[in-house]
């Protein structure tokens, strides 16, 4: 399973905003950083404002997991989210995101776009995003509500 491609079947709604990412590892063409970069997008995803009008893919540096969790914490809404971070389950982020999300899904560590030798699994957590279609066979932490469908 390679993640955004499963995602891409797999979400009601395609990903619009690409959170922490650069101009060298963004997938998709509108994004934001969380360190300076002169790429065209602006910087600073915490600054941002327009979270609640994006489908967002966070793929966070694991050392401001925490920060991502307070930010999401401090809106007045829920924005649309998929959070894609290491599978630690001890830390006490990981609890927080799981009570918020709809849906968590655990991915095997050596599925792109994660590097070759990745140390530990990692895991999706989807905070309000429905799913089109979700398969049985998959690693559920946390199923999505609703009737089971078979990827296509």
């Amino acid at each position: 399973m390679q993640v955004l491609a499963w995602l891409h079947n797999a979400l009601a709604t395609p990903l619009t905003c690409d959170r922490f990412a650069s101009a060298r590892d963004h997938v998709l063409p509108f994004f934001n950083t969380f360190m300076p970069d002169p790429a065209r997008m602006p910087v600073d995803a915490f600054a941002q404002t327009d979270w609640g009008r994006h489908v967002n893919w966070c793929h966070p540096p694991p050392q401001i997991i925490d920060k991502l969790v307070y930010f999401l914490d401090s809106l007045n809404y829920e924005p649309s989210c998929v959070i894609f971070c290491p599978y630690w389950p001890a830390h006490s982020w990981f609890s927080t995101l799981l009570s918020k999300s709809g849906w968590v899904l655990r991915v095997g560590k050596n599925v792109p776009p994660l590097v070759q030798d990745t140390p530990f699994d990692y895991v999706l957590f989807g905070l309000q995003m429905p799913m089109s279609f979700w398969g049985p066979g998959e690693r559920w932490i946390k199923p999505p509500a609703g009737p089971q469908s078979a990827l296509g």
